[in-house]
């Protein structure tokens, strides 16, 4: 039996008709809600399915802003969101996610997707932390170690102005105060990749066994300084795509009276409950019930 692309974990509704927000709702292959009539499940699962109607599931102003509020929200420039999904990704998807964002794996599991009155989508990942600094002890264990590596390998005469200008550059970086501080920030590494850049190796003899320990400084600073200016990949157009892609679709089922078969699986009705009937292992969507 095939696993579903996108699984749904959890969902959460703000500012929908009578329901201000209802907290983060932890959801299963079957949950019921259970309440007394009027008591506003039926408005906790339409903003469900409105995430991604299979059918129909327009926004309708009129009835889904919240009433006391209409004047306020017709008005707005940018609608509020309304409702916001959580979802687990199968192996697949989040491998296939991961190697288009760059990103690592572990922060790619969970992907939680919202949608504004203005029908708009917002894709992120609550796991995939932005790291825009880098702990000092990386570079300074990088420069030091290039540094001895370098006085313990022999120079030629034609390159000594090269390998004293090396060392010096590297010493120099080394005696920044900045270096001193626990993280190095974007602009403070970007300056380490310029100032060892300065040092030209282009006329330096092939012979040379200083310059590719120096080229190989160059390359793991310039892999450091990549890796926390990185897009992240709820900024990834691409990555929008798939996942608005992959999202499976909700089909809304009000007042059932009968027993409905559904992919060989019954919903029986239910006095008083609501329930959202996930059978994302057969097909790529999710069945909303009301009674």
């Amino acid at each position: 039996m095939s696993q579903p692309n996108m699984k749904l974990l959890r969902f959460r509704v703000t500012d929908f008709r009578s329901v201000k927000d209802s907290k983060w709702i932890e959801t299963n292959n079957v949950t019921a809600l259970i309440g007394t009539n009027e008591s506003g499940k039926t408005n906790l699962l339409l903003p469900l399915w409105k995430l991604k109607p299979a059918k129909d599931g327009e926004i309708d102003a009129l009835s889904d802003y919240p009433r006391n509020q209409y004047h306020i929200f017709r008005d707005m420039e940018i609608k509020p969101v309304f409702i916001r999904a959580q979802f687990k990704l199968s192996d697949e998807l989040a491998t296939q996610i991961a190697e288009m964002a760059s990103w690592e794996l572990s922060d790619i599991q969970v992907v939680e997707v919202s949608r504004n009155f203005d029908k708009n989508y917002e894709v992120s990942f609550p796991e995939a932390h932005l790291k825009r600094e880098l702990e000092t002890a990386i570079a300074t264990n990088l420069l030091t170690g290039t540094s001895t590596a370098l006085q313990e390998t022999e120079a030629l005469k034609t390159e000594q102005s090269h390998y004293s200008e090396m060392l010096s550059t590297i010493k120099s970086i080394l005696d920044n105060p900045k270096l001193a501080e626990k993280f190095i920030d974007e602009e403070g590494l970007e300056q380490i990749c310029l100032d060892l850049n300065s040092v030209s190796l282009g006329d330096m003899p092939k012979t040379s066994k200083i310059k590719p320990l120096y080229e190989s400084l160059l390359t793991e600073f310039t892999t450091l300084q990549s890796s926390i200016n990185q897009p992240h990949p709820n900024d990834n157009e691409e990555v929008y795509s798939v996942i608005l892609e992959a999202m499976p679709s909700f089909v809304y089922y009000p007042n059932f009276a009968q027993k409905l078969r559904v992919s060989n699986y019954y919903a029986h009705r239910t006095l008083k409950t609501e329930i959202i009937y996930s059978i994302n292992h057969y097909k790529e969507l999710c069945y909303v019930y009301s009674d």
